[in-house]
């Protein structure tokens, strides 16, 4: 109930003053809510006495001449209170209250005071026709209000700026609602004594954190103005200086304090879902010239494509921003009272509709004068009028005074405002009366429309008048409005409102971006020379990149690639700025346009007015071609692209520009913009300007998230929810590729002192920056590219330390595929990588947001993980999936599905975005603990994401497969392809085929072969089928695997084909010696024909001539290059069948075309090595820390690595490691331990007695922890210890045996593993190849060089050819290499990277490829040497034909009688090799296991022979090698005998064909003249005599060669020589017909020599004989000699070993050069029977005949020294080993080498006989091994003593500094140490004490086994020492005096770990007592946690003679712990 007002006050309120006077005396003195319903009662006598007027004298009247003009109620009371139940309906006349009434309620509202009002006055009649002045204005006093707001104006300095928004609120609202974030405000304004300007400042951090997020400000502002009334209502008082509360005063004060180009982005921001002020109150006190300003950032946001409806009031009009929003959805703010609502204007652009809304809409609060109207209205395109019913009867006129203002030709609609419903059309026609009256020229757009009182909107008569108003306004408006007025009036009317200088501001902006924006708007010409020379050159070169990563080397269009290569590397020169064979390139002028805006002064805000001015261009293309591939000239209408010109011309611009362009864009990402990473149009990574920019990063720590998802799922959005970034949000494709975005966090202590409130930013430790990476969304349609988007998965999972899936509504199946290959892909990424990164599931937009609706998903999901074993290569758990619900709200005010929807934004997704990025970041911060330096700041985060980017170029098969299913699949069938093509295509087979090919011409060499391989291919294809059939195959991997095949046999087919030729070629170079070339023929028979004669020599110089010609021939058939690209292409093909997971992909290779090229022109093989190992350096060096992986796995839990592992190095350089490990000794002043003799301390601990042993460990125990020596003692104990580490003395321990734990052997330190981790880092940073190094790349490389050397060259006997079995055994060797190298790095968390192992098999690559060229290049060699050789032969031949009487039969027969020799020399060397293969076939045993077998055979009967059994323990493979040499001793005896046989048969042969010669010789004698003799055999049919003379020669030679040939002469013998017929005489029969008959041997003989070419059958090596019996004599007489020659042919077997049949068999018994890694019995598997590679499962290492004794290899037990008598074969998997130096349980000693197979492969039958024959060894040779290893001799092992059980008491501190990460580390330590000490076996029991500042028992004095972690509680108090260690010594005292039923080993040493992070007073009683009990302390460490001061920690440390460990990161707890465990 309202009281009653005092009678006194009345007159001086309401009487004295007036209605309006005094009802705003009340409004001073009471609650808003109290005079809001005032004036409603106010207005409902007003409407009373009107009605009952008008009834009476039938005209409007209006009594009050006053007009009160805030008479709009707040959005927070009115508009609610308007539509609260039935006491807020319509009022009707009766409900009325009549004015005694009003005037007892006002009067309950007055108190004793009374206020100033200022009431103005007008005349309404007297001012028609000038400048309206409103009657009566009603506020608060304007100069107070004008004082606040002056007071909240910052400084020009201090004005915000970008960074100030970007970090406005961010991780400060974490965890927080709207409500609890008004709640804290309005708490410090009240409780905080607050002032109110300091009040607005502070509330203007929450607006520009919901700017950012583009939210609608209602929510916000509603609940902070609800709170605000409610504390001036709870205080019961105001404050002094205070004023109504506004948005539009907030964002007002918010212009006001920000710089020029903030004022920008927020009224850019503020327009995306709020309206935007166009006109504001001067708020200048005292100013009466202005009573209003523009607001010029308007200009920056205008729509200029639809049109603009202004709505103004006229008089006193109730709810015009009310009616606006519920017309057009608008939110303009309800007028309050306040200087902000005096003729101002809103207008709303409808950016937040969804299709885009028809039209803007402006509102004027207040009433507008008639001259602001006459200034603006060309701005707008139609006008609502609103006008109270009431008013507009008694003003009628002030109506038409502002309809004479507005232009007839535009829209205008008079709204009547509370009209009765019962006389709307009687209003309408009487308003339609009084406009015709007032204007003649009445337009048809003017419009009337009566709308009856809408203030209770649940009045079903309201609702449907308003969307009847709706329907009729829009579709008025649609009719009759047009936008007639374009973007250029406008902005030109704008312009002329706004202030001079900041038109001047934005016209000298326009001058710097106008001409690039010209330029870029006009399309067509973009392209054209000149403007983006080199975009356009780099654009081709990133297509043709793309275009050669595309080919598959197995595909279709591999043949295209050297072609395409060639164009890539030609365009790369021409953009290398280096290469100055090259004309320079410029960057055009765009860029020369784009580097004047940079060089601006207002930089930023000229680019973003370019950036917003082409993004509305490229907006009006469609959504559509926006998300498609855009063309040159659109995708330059971005900002992004104008950068990326700009860095692609950075390389090629000067200096200055340069620096410029570097100083601008580190300036443009600290101002927050995202920066692009990876170019997604051209897939480019411009890392080295990155770096550059970056690099003013170096010191500062980030934090890296990255999202992922399906495109349109809100990616960018969540990012900008969470975090407060500006990255682009559209619809489709609005990310392409990958950008970040740097977030600064301001550390806490800066911002201490700032009370200005310019830091927003929470304060996370150790973090700077959060780098926030948005991606392209994932699955798009129209980049349909899965295999992009699997790239962009691997990335982000490689490169951030949490990744955020988001995926709209529920789990996308093939997104889940799609993360489960890509964690797969980072298992096996083999380079730098975060560890372990944590992925967040956020099921975004969803309906229903609880979480546990899903847990069936996401339990699947997990579980599918886990069962893949990627569990620990990603971590997930049911804790990193959530929820979201929608980020907007569709609202669509009418039915019409097409009409626009208002996106209003969802507060309750804001708090949950909030609460979600508390959790990310939490979950983020422990990743960051355990990725280490891998991206510790933005410049080694570069680092890493190059090797990232660079390894998924390089080896495209990590994200080739569509899942992990696919990759495994594709696995299986490539293996069985390999044994297919081994089985179809053998290297027997390729022998035959060769030989049986190469007498054919070259195109039949080649037809026939691809009819072979075409029958070959069909029935592997058959095969394959099957295959697939059987491994379920994807249609994918079936076409994969297909093409694979097809390649393989293709290249097997090329290969073959190039040996075939090679055949050939050789065949075809014997011809031409023996027979002449076709070329000489040719011309002989030209020269003939032609009667042409020569003398010598002119027939010498015609022969030199043709000579010259066919090596010009021979040289053109050889052309180098595609020789070598064959070359390339054949053996990267052979590679790739066995190495597959580190074989960059082949356009990689094709990248070293160039060197190799190099290689080729060198002259001899070993030229080429230097250069390979300095290519190798110079890529490996490049890599810096990239060329090692850190291997962070988890603390391998019994795994120990001592001295002795590093003793055992092979290939890092252990004298280095040892030098530091005792620089540590020497420092830590540990050395009398450390330089102790171990094994001599194992022996001595053995021999004691149990008591005895434990004296020796308490003095150990003090011996450790003594306090320092003197100097001459540290010197000389130091001395000693060196001397022993390098040879006086064995630091080394070696194996445990035993099935019981015994002592340990110590441990590297934790602290010298990580220094040495740290030095090998730090040596691949600054010196990567230096040869001092820890680890030496090159010098490893040189090993692997020299070896595949070895192999390639046979061991320097004969070089073998590059085949597939010779690639099987060198990738073999590699790769164990590389895994004997990667186990060496293990110990200090390293391994080879994948790149590093790529660069090496690459170089082997380039190595065999050069051998493989060579072989070529030495076969061509090989034919122009054999020609050279036979050039004398050959001109003899041809002089004898063309030279008339030259006397050559001397020289012919000489050279017959030599082909005959060499005829016979062929025929035994064809033998040879069929006597041999014949032979071996023979011999089955030839091999590794028969051998092996035949070893072990012998091991009793070589009993007495010590030495060959030490030797054959000691280097099995040599007395293997030695016995195959016996062996083959025999064999080779055997085949030297045959080939004896075999020649001597030949020489038979021979001495028969000079028999033959020297019977025709005698038979001659009687024949008359030897001149006349061949003319007078022979009848010419014509001729001339001369001719015929040479032609009969000819026919002599002929029937010589007949003769011997076997054939009968016959009577009528006859010859054709050039068209003439020569038919023998009876003469020359008789001769041949008393020769005997020539053997068939001989006859075979000769006719093989005849020309293998049917259309020369008749040729031979002599042209024509003059004289017979000169011819016959000099063959005779050439007979000793030839017969001696061949005497000299050697008939041993290595002669004629042309396949390299020893080599390789030597090599099959040499076998594989792998040796068990524990017992170094040497593998004796034939690994060529399967064509994988050595070691892969399939084709795994084994020893098949058995293990030997593990003491033959060394291995010993720790404590005792003795040898080990086991075999591999008795070995357990729980059992521990110690294996050179490194303890672990068999079963994981079997996971370090996965390419062995330690199962039993022999019975046990037959290791009980094998074991047996070791031992009987062992008796013979022990002693000289056990002296060799320094071990202990025995027979028979005796029991190991075991190791006395420890109690541990574990102190943890609790203290609230542990809180959070710390302490979860902390537990994760002990868990790891409980862990290692429970599966040692060991009897341990453990008291684990928990302490703040109190201290208890979380365990007491149990046994290790028990411990539940989880149950060890927090306590989060303060830090005492003293009560922690008052329970360590009462457990101590406790477990002493305790029985054996509790402690059956009676009492224990105990080991005491102290951890702390430090803050605590010394416990001075407690550590003297403890000190007392140190001969019962065994150990006692302490364990320092934090960068505080230790001075305690260190004093007590020292007080008990402990270890001190000082941690920096709570991370290192489980590798501390670990190490403690192990000690």
């Amino acid at each position: 109930m309202i009281a009653l007002i005092a009678i006194s006050f009345f007159p001086l309120g309401v009487a004295e003053h007036g209605w309006l006077a005094g009802v705003e005396v009340i409004k001073r003195k009471t609650t808003s809510y109290a005079y809001e319903k005032l004036l409603k009662n106010i207005h409902s006598y007003q409407l009373h006495q009107q009605t009952q007027k008008g009834k009476d004298h039938n005209t409007p009247l209006i009594n009050m001449e006053l007009e009160l003009i805030s008479t709009e109620t707040s959005s927070i009371h009115s508009d609610n209170f308007e539509k609260q139940g039935d006491n807020t309906s319509k009022i009707s006349a009766s409900d009325a209250l009549t004015e005694n009434q009003i005037i007892s309620q006002a009067s309950e509202f007055i108190n004793d005071e009374t206020n100033e009002v200022i009431v103005r006055w007008a005349d309404m009649t007297t001012q028609r026709n000038f400048e309206y002045q409103p009657v009566t204005c009603i506020y608060r006093d304007k100069k107070n209000e004008l004082n606040i707001i002056a007071n909240c104006k910052r400084n020009q300095p201090n004005l915000y700026q970008l960074e100030d928004l970007v970090q406005a609120g961010e991780l400060q609202y974490i965890n927080q609602t709207l409500d609890d974030i008004t709640k804290n405000l309005i708490g410090r304004l009240e409780y905080n004594n607050y002032s109110f300007p300091k009040f607005i400042q502070d509330c203007l951090t929450p607006i520009m954190y919901l700017l950012k997020r583009q939210q609608n400000l209602d929510d916000f502002f509603t609940s902070l103005t609800f709170k605000y009334q409610g504390m001036n209502q709870s205080r019961g008082y105001q404050l002094q200086e205070q004023a109504n509360l506004s948005l539009r005063m907030l964002l007002h004060v918010l212009f006001m304090n920000s710089d020029i180009f903030l004022r920008r982005i927020i009224m850019s921001l503020l327009s995306k879902r709020n309206p935007v002020p166009f006109i504001s109150s001067t708020i200048q006190v005292g100013n009466q010239n202005e009573q209003y300003q523009f607001i010029p950032a308007i200009l920056h946001v205008w729509n200029y494509t639809r049109p603009t409806i202004l709505s103004f009031g006229i008089g006193a009009c109730q709810g015009k921003s009310t009616l606006l929003n519920q017309l057009f959805q608008s939110t303009f703010e309800q007028t309050v009272d306040s200087i902000y609502f005096q003729q101002t204007i809103d207008i709303d652009f409808g950016y937040s509709f969804n299709p885009e809304r028809t039209l803007n809409i402006a509102d004027t609060h207040g009433t507008i004068d008639k001259e602001l109207l006459h200034k603006i209205q060309p701005l707008f395109d139609g006008f609502l009028i609103q006008i109270d019913k009431t008013y507009l009867d008694s003003q009628p006129q002030i109506l038409i005074e502002y309809l004479n203002i507005l232009p007839v030709n535009k829209f205008q609609m008079i709204i009547i405002r509370d009209t009765l419903n019962n006389s709307l059309q009687e209003c309408s026609s009487a308003i339609q009366n009084l406009l015709k009256r007032f204007r003649a020229n009445f337009s048809q757009k003017l419009h009337v429309y009566p709308l009856v009182n809408i203030s209770n909107t649940n009045d079903r008569i309201v609702i449907f008048a308003i969307k009847a108003m709706r329907e009729d306004l829009l579709t008025k408006i649609k009719l009759e409005v047009q936008k007639t007025n374009n973007k250029y009036e406008i902005l030109s009317n704008l312009q002329n409102l706004m202030p001079t200088d900041y038109v001047e501001y934005l016209t000298r902006l326009n001058c710097i971006i106008q001409p690039l924006k010209e330029l870029l708007l006009q399309k067509n010409n973009l392209q054209s020379d000149g403007n983006i020379p080199l975009y356009l050159k780099f654009q081709e070169l990133s297509k043709l990149r793309q275009k050669l990563k595309k080919i598959d080397f197995y595909g279709s269009e591999s043949e295209n690639m050297f072609e395409i290569y060639d164009k890539l590397n030609k365009l790369e020169n021409e953009l290398d700025p280096n290469t100055k064979t090259c004309s320079p390139i410029t960057g055009g002028q765009i860029f020369d346009f784009f580097i004047e805006i940079l060089k601006s002064d207002n930089m930023l805000m000229s680019l973003d007015l370019l950036s917003t001015e082409l993004k509305h261009e490229l907006l009006t293309l469609g959504s559509d071609k926006i998300a498609g591939d855009l063309t040159v000239e659109n995708a330059f209408l971005s900002l992004e692209v104008l950068w990326r010109n700009a860095i692609v011309c950075y390389t090629h611009t000067t200096n200055d520009r340069k620096d410029l362009i570097e100083r601008s864009y580190y300036n443009f990402i600290t101002a927050g913009f995202p920066f692009e990473i990876i170019d997604g149009d051209n897939l480019h990574f411009q890392h080295q300007f990155l770096t550059k920019i970056l690099s003013q990063f170096v010191s500062k720590r980030i934090l890296v998230i990255s999202i992922i998802g399906p495109q349109n799922s809100g990616k960018s959005t969540l990012l900008n929810y969470m975090f407060g970034t500006l990255f682009d949000v559209r619809e489709g494709r609005c990310t392409r590729g990958i950008y970040g975005s740097l977030v600064k966090l301001i550390k806490s202590n800066q911002n201490s002192g700032n009370t200005s409130g310019r830091t927003l930013s929470a304060d996370i430790p150790d973090i700077d920056y959060i780098m926030l990476i948005d991606t392209e969304g994932l699955l798009s349609i129209e980049k349909s590219d899965n295999e992009y988007d699997r790239r962009l998965v691997l990335f982000c999972l490689a490169v951030s330390h949490l990744v955020i899936v988001n995926m709209m509504g529920d789990v996308n199946e093939t997104l889940k595929d799609m993360l489960t290959l890509c964690a797969d892909s980072l298992k096996q990424i083999g380079v730098n990588k975060v560890n372990q990164p944590i992925v967040h599931f956020v099921l975004n937009q969803k309906a229903d947001p609880n979480l546990k609706n899903h847990t069936e998903a996401i339990d699947k999901i997990i579980r599918d993980f886990k069962e893949k074993e990627l569990a620990e290569v990603i971590d997930i758990s049911s804790k990193t999936f959530h929820t979201l619900p929608s980020a907007f709200k569709k609202e669509r005010v009418s039915n019409d599905a097409q009409s626009p929807c208002f996106i209003r934004t969802e507060p309750d997704f804001i708090q949950r975005t909030q609460q979600l990025c508390e959790k990310i970041i939490e979950s983020a911060k422990s990743s960051y603990g355990r990725s280490g330096q891998t991206i510790s700041d933005p410049p080694q985060w570069l680092r890493t994401a190059v090797t990232i980017f660079d390894t998924l170029q390089k080896f495209p098969d990590l994200t080739y497969f569509k899942d992990i299913n696919e990759r495994r699949q594709d696995d299986r069938i490539r293996q069985h392809i390999g044994e297919l093509i081994s089985k179809t295509l053998p290297a027997d087979y390729r022998k035959k085929t060769i030989a049986d090919l190469c007498e054919l011409t070259e195109n039949e060499i080649r037809k026939q072969l691809q009819a072979k391989f075409d029958v070959h291919q069909n029935d592997l294809d058959n095969d394959l089928k099957i295959i697939f059939k059987a491994t379920s195959a994807s249609e994918r991997i079936r076409d994969r695997c297909r093409q694979f095949l097809r390649r393989q046999v293709t290249e097997i087919s090329n290969a073959w084909c190039t040996a075939a030729l090679q055949a050939h070629d050789q065949k075809q170079m014997e011809v031409l010696v023996r027979d002449g070339s076709d070329d000489l023929r040719k011309l002989i028979d030209d020269l003939i024909k032609s009667g042409q004669t020569m003398t010598k020599d002119k027939a010498t110089e015609e022969f030199d001539t043709m000579w010259r010609r066919k090596l010009e021939s021979i040289h053109r058939s050889f052309e180098p290059q595609e020789r070598l690209k064959q070359a390339v292409k054949f053996v990267y093909g052979n590679y790739n069948i066995f190495e597959k997971q580190c074989l960059p992909s082949y356009e990689h290779i094709l990248h070293h075309l160039p060197f190799i090229s190099q290689l080729s022109v060198k002259s001899d093989m070993k030229l080429m090595i230097g250069p390979i190992q300095s290519h190798f350096a110079q890529s490996a060096s490049g890599q810096q820390h990239g060329a090692l992986e850190n291997r962070w796995t988890s603390s391998s839990t019994n795994i120990t690595y001592t001295l002795a592992t590093i003793d055992n190095f092979s290939y890092l350089n252990k004298q280095i490691l040892q030098d530091h490990h005792i620089a540590r000794i020497l420092h830590h002043g540990t050395y009398s331990m450390q330089g102790m003799d171990q094994n001599e301390q194992n022996r001595q601990s053995y021999k004691r007695q149990s008591t005895t042993y434990q004296n020796q460990q308490t003095r150990k125990s003090h011996n450790r922890q003594n306090s320092k020596p003197s100097r001459f003692n540290l010197l000389k104990e130091g001395a000693n210890a060196v001397s022993r580490a390098f040879g006086l003395g064995q630091l080394t321990t070696t194996s445990t045996e035993q099935t019981t734990i015994f002592i340990h052997v110590e441990p590297l330190e934790y602290d010298y593993i990580e220094d040495i981790h740290n030095t090998i880092y730090n040596e691949m940073e600054y010196k990567p190849n230096a040869r001092s190094n820890v680890l030496c790349l090159p010098i490893l490389f040189n090993k692997i060089l020299q070896d595949t050397i070895a192999i390639v060259e046979g061991n320097g006997t004969i070089r073998r050819p590059i085949e597939v079995d010779l690639t099987q055994k060198i990738v073999g060797l590699i790769n164990t290499i590389i895994n004997e190298i990667n186990l060496e790095l293990l110990v200090f968390r390293l391994s080879l990277s994948k790149q590093t192992k790529s660069y090496i098999h690459t170089s082997i690559i380039i190595l065999l490829t050069m051998f493989y060229y060579d072989e070529q290049k030495h076969h061509f060699n090989q034919q122009i040497l054999t020609l050279n050789k036979e050039k004398p032969s050959l001109l003899t031949y041809f002089i004898s034909m063309v030279v008339p009487d030259a006397q050559c039969d001397n020289e012919g027969a000489e050279i017959f009688a030599n082909r005959v020799k060499n005829a016979v020399q062929s025929s035994l060397v064809r033998d040879a090799q069929i006597i041999i293969t014949r032979i071996i076939e023979t011999q089955q045993h030839l091999n590794r296991k028969q051998i092996q077998i035949i070893c072990d055979g012998k091991l009793h009967a070589a009993a007495n022979d010590d030495d060959w059994l030490f030797r054959y323990i000691d280097a099995p493979t040599d007395i293997i090698t030695e016995e195959f040499q016996i062996l083959w001793k025999e064999v080779e005896k055997t085949i030297n005998q045959q080939l004896e046989q075999e020649k001597n048969q030949w020489k038979n042969i021979l001495i028969e064909f000079f028999n033959r010669i020297e019977f025709m010789m005698s038979s001659l004698a009687n024949e008359g003249s030897s001149v006349q003799y061949i003319d007078d055999i022979f009848l010419a049919s014509g001729g001339i005599a001369a001719d015929n003379l040479t032609n009969k020669g000819q026919c002599m030679v002929l029937l010589l060669y007949a003769y011997l040939s076997g054939n009968r002469i016959q009577p009528g013998t006859s010859y054709t020589v050039f068209n003439e017929n020569y038919t023998l005489k009876a003469k020359g029969l008789r001769l041949f017909e008393k020769l005997p008959i020539p053997s068939k041997q001989l006859a075979g003989l000769i006719n093989g020599m005849k020309d293998i070419d049917n259309s020369n059958s008749n040729r031979t090596t002599v042209a024509s004989i003059k004289n017979l019996h000169v011819f016959l004599q000099s063959i005779i007489d050439a007979k000793k000699t030839i017969e001696d020659t061949y005497d000299e042919t050697p008939t041993r077997f290595e002669a004629y070993d042309k396949d390299q049949i020893y080599n390789k068999l030597l090599d099959k018994v040499r076998g594989c050069t792998s040796k068990c890694p524990c017992c170094q019995r040497p593998c004796d598997v034939d690994h060529t029977l399967i064509k994988s590679n050595a070691g892969d499962e399939d084709n795994r290492h084994c020893c098949q005949t058995g293990h030997q004794l593990r003491a033959m290899a060394g291995i010993k037990f720790e404590v005792s020294n003795e040898a080990s008598l086991f075999q591999c074969e008795q070995m357990t998997d729980d059992r521990p080993i110690v294996v050179r130096g490194t303890k672990k349980k068999w079963s994981e000693f079997k996971n370090d080498y996965p390419d062995w197979d330690f199962g039993n492969s022999i019975t046990p039958d037959e290791l009980f006989k094998l074991r047996g024959k070791f031992l009987n060894v062992w008796s013979r040779i022990g002693e000289l091994l056990c002296e060799k290893y320094d071990m202990e001799f025995v027979t028979e092992n005796t029991a190991q003593a075991t190791a006395k059980p420890l109690h541990y008491i574990l102190l943890l501190d609790a203290s609230g500094s542990m809180d959070g990460e710390p302490w979860r580390n902390l537990l994760e330590g002990v868990r790891e140490f409980i862990k290692i000490r429970v599966d040692s076996g060991s009897s341990d029991r453990i008291t684990i004490i928990v302490f703040d500042s109190h201290a208890k028992y979380a365990y007491f004095n149990e046994e290790m086994k028990s411990i539940d972690i989880t149950k060890i509680e927090f306590t989060n108090g303060g830090t005492d020492f003293s009560n922690a260690f008052d329970l360590v010594i009462k457990t101590i005292r406790n477990t002493q005096s305790q029985t054996s039923a509790y402690n059956p080993f009676g009492h224990s040493d105990y080991v005491i770990i102290f951890m702390s992070d430090g803050q605590g007073g010394f416990p001075v009683s407690q550590m003297e007592t403890l000190s007392a009990m140190k001969t019962m302390i065994n150990q006692f460490w302490t364990v320092a946690l934090g960068d505080t001061s230790m001075n305690v920690l260190q004093q007590i440390n020292q007080k008990m003679d402990g270890t001190f460990k000082e941690l920096t990161d709570s991370t290192d707890f489980v590798c501390v712990y670990a190490e403690i465990a192990r000690n």
